[in-house]
Parts: C-alpha cells; structure tokens; sequence
C-alpha cells in the first residue's frame, strides 16, 4: 500500500519540485532552459507515477535492529567524513582538515572493508553529507542531526529508486538541506 511510504515517497516528490522551481527562479534565460525543464518534470512524474505501481507491489519488511544500526552507522559516518575534511579554521573547533573529498574517500574506503554491502552503503551516503562546507554545517550539532536525517531518509526511501543513480547523493543533500533549515529557523 502507498500509504505505509508515503512520507518518503512525499519528501522525494517535494525534493524534485523544489529543485525545478529554483530552477526557475534562478534561471534568467527562460527559453530554452523552460522548453528542457518541462521535459524533464514530464520524465519525473512518469518516473513518480512508476514508483507507485512498485511501492503497491511491495512487500514492507521491518527489522528494528538494521534500521538502529543504519542510523547510528549515518552518524558515524557524517561525523567522520566532516571531521576528517572539514577546515578547522572556518569551524572553530577539532578538525584534521583534509580535503572534504578525502574525507568522504577515507569513510567509503574503511566502509567497502570492514561491513556488509547494505550498511556500507549507508556509510558511504552519510559521507557524502559530511563532505558539507563548514559554512554550511557550522558546529557539531549540524552535523550529528544531517547524520541522523540521512538514516532514516535512506531508510524510507530504500526500497523507491533501488538501481538508480544519484539517490544517495540526493539523500546526502536533502538531509543537509533539512538540517540547515531547522537550524536557521532556531
């Protein structure tokens, strides 16, 4: 039934509308760029209403312990992945300031070894949050909430988009987006 994912299946069709409008709003030649993104938001909703038929489809298997650990592993790697790119200048607390993308590189690395296939892959989404600028995730407390919003994104979305590209990516973003919104609302 799509009502046991809905709220993951919202967020994902929120994130792509948001994407387009800023699109939009951004964009200052409306031409051609509008004649593409309408092809493109057509492409996205056939891929929408897709997703629904396979969610309908789809069985819900919930094991509360590999989802625990799914969030704790996130943190984990958010917080390793920032700490070990992040620029201790521009954070004003301990950091070993290596290049974000090294970063991320060290906690995929260390992930692809030493765990099984599926928790690797959390590991390897919750690096590509903390490759975040300082700027952007400016304290810890940022980055242990953009850690713990990429569990449960990628917990609620795991089974939408299995076998396409950019989903952890998108999952990274969308939990800093989140993370940076909560915050400049505090």
């Amino acid at each position: 039934m799509v009502t046991k994912r809905l709220p993951a299946f919202l967020l994902l069709i929120g994130t792509g509308v948001l994407l387009m409008y800023r699109s939009v709003v951004t964009w200052e030649d409306n031409g051609i760029f509008l004649t593409l993104l309408a092809v493109v938001g057509i492409l996205y909703a056939i891929g929408v209403y897709h997703h629904v038929q396979e969610i309908e489809m789809m069985s819900r298997s919930g094991n509360m312990d590999k989802r625990i650990q799914m969030i704790l592993l996130a943190v984990c790697g958010t917080f390793l992945a920032f700490f070990l790119g992040a620029d201790p200048d521009i954070l004003e607390a301990p950091a070993l300031g290596l290049n974000p993308m090294v970063g991320s590189g060290i906690v995929g690395i260390l992930a692809a070894q030493f765990l099984p296939k599926d928790l690797a892959v959390v590991a390897y989404t919750a690096a590509f949050a903390g490759m975040s600028c300082a700027t952007v995730l400016s304290n810890y407390s940022m980055v242990l909430l953009a850690g713990i919003l990429v569990g449960v994104i990628f917990i609620k979305v795991q089974p939408i988009y299995n076998g396409y590209g950019g989903k952890l990516g998108t999952i990274a973003a969308l939990s800093v987006l989140i993370t940076t919104m909560i915050f400049s609302m505090l």
